[in-house]
């Protein structure tokens, strides 16, 4: 049987999706694109903005379309917080609830060769009654990944913070962690599979706790470990860069990488938004993460047009940008979340101010990318290979999470068997950024 997948939203989505789609491919089903026909397909849901909700709607609408005799299964948040409405969309749609989604994990086990659901699993999760325990979010564990060459290991689910945009939260409950004795068997395992890269992903790792221990206590037990393992972590809040945590990323094992939640830099604005810190606390983080790693490449989340964003509030968060020149901004609009607090915020800031706001800010994210990757230039980065081309050479991400491209030497020149044999996918090498080619940067292996 043919399975097609696709997620929407953040890495834990894109984690769980590769758990579902190894269950399906372990028990002989084929995994294949959205542009290909299929028996059944996958889809993961995110709810953070209207738009990734009008996507999802948008996609599966194409998808029973184009192809008639198709089942489309609908996970996720969006499924979770609006599932009647999206039972609307066709009688071949399945709305698994995001809180039932590991039965997803079963699913392929309860098929028959048509795709055909067979016993009562299926329905009892279209009907949000399967039992739920706080196992069950950590049985998304896959030991092989179809789409990258990093392995992802989740460590949380849910979160507890009550800020007032989030519609997540109420979609994935309370904080809950992988006990670390299990982090560590995972990460043990996926070490002997070869992978040479684990990204530690949750909706909030921050409030990762597990006897005790904090997500610094976890990265330092990890770091014990005899395994030659590169250290990526997913998205932080600004409150959980402590000094237990700080002391455990100074290990050039823990990718000078991070995505700070920080959303804006009026405190104002920050406690409309109930957010735990001011700007000033901000602000030290990323002096504390400078500190111990250099040059990082620091991403950071900001609302643009947040209720009640004054000028002088946007000038604020400007002049914060500006002051700790982020490498990367993934800006976001405002949008009203049903069931949320800021839903009924006044005063609403127009659509119009936000768009300027939103331009002015992306040229900035633009010159600050620019500079960084432009800093690279005769640096030596350490490059897991993801790609290769016989022809062109190797794609890979270096530790600080630029894509880097590498051209066959002349020693290394693409043989009848497809390249050079001394390199793998997964593999991490040593390269010297040469120069930057069409915004691209070019290394070569050292």
């Amino acid at each position: 049987m043919k399975v097609g997948f696709y997620t929407l939203g953040c890495k834990l989505n894109q984690t769980e999706t590769e758990a579902i789609l190894d269950a399906f491919v372990s028990c002989g089903n084929e995994a294949v694109s959205l542009q290909e026909e299929a028996d059944l397909y996958v889809i993961n849901t995110c709810t953070v903005t209207s738009k990734s909700e009008q996507k999802a709607r948008r996609v599966i609408r194409h998808l029973l379309e184009t192809y008639p005799h198709a089942r489309v299964v609908v996970t996720g948040c969006y499924a979770q917080l609006s599932g009647e409405q999206l039972k609307l969309l066709g009688d071949r749609v399945v709305v698994v609830p995001g809180s039932a989604k590991d039965v997803l994990l079963d699913l392929p086990r309860c098929m028959d060769s048509t795709g055909n659901f067979l016993g009562e699993m299926m329905e009892s999760a279209a009907c949000g009654t399967f039992p739920l325990d706080t196992e069950r979010p950590f049985r998304f564990f896959s030991p092989r990944f179809k789409f990258h060459a990093r392995a992802s290991l989740k460590i949380q689910d849910g979160c507890d913070h009550r800020c007032s945009y989030c519609r997540v939260r109420l979609a994935r409950g309370p904080s809950l962690s992988l006990p670390w004795e299990r982090v560590k068997e995972r990460c043990l395992e996926l070490a002997s599979r070869g992978y040479k890269e684990i990204v530690l992903t949750g909706l909030n790792i921050s409030q990762y706790r597990s006897e005790g221990k904090s997500l610094g206590d976890l990265l330092q037990l990890l770091l014990e470990l005899p395994l030659d393992l590169r250290i990526r972590l997913s998205s932080l809040e600004p409150e959980g860069i402590t000094p237990s945590f700080l002391d455990a990323v100074r290990d050039n094992r823990v990718c000078p990488h991070f995505h700070l939640s920080v959303q804006s830099g009026s405190d104002p604005i920050l406690q409309r938004m109930r957010r735990p810190y001011t700007a000033q606390k901000v602000q030290s983080v990323v002096e504390a993460l400078r500190k111990v790693k250099g040059d990082p490449y620091l991403a950071a989340d900001f609302i643009v047009g947040f209720p009640g964003e004054t000028d002088a509030m946007y000038r604020d968060t400007l002049r914060f940008i500006q002051a700790n020149a982020f490498t990367d901004l993934h800006l976001f609009p405002f949008s009203p979340r049903p069931g949320t607090e800021a839903c009924e915020l006044k005063p609403r800031v127009p659509e119009r101010v936000t768009r300027e706001r939103l331009e002015e800010l992306t040229g900035l994210s633009t010159a600050f990318y620019r500079a960084y990757v432009e800093r690279q230039v005769g640096q030596v980065r350490e490059v897991l290979l993801e790609k290769h081309d016989s022809d062109e050479g190797w794609e890979g991400t270096s530790e600080n999470y630029l894509s880097v491209h590498i051209p066959f030497s002349p020693e290394e020149a693409p043989s009848e068997r497809g390249g050079p044999t001394t390199l793998m996918k997964g593999e991490r090498v040593l390269c010297k950024i040469l120069q930057i080619r069409d915004k691209k940067l070019i290394g070569m292996i050292v």
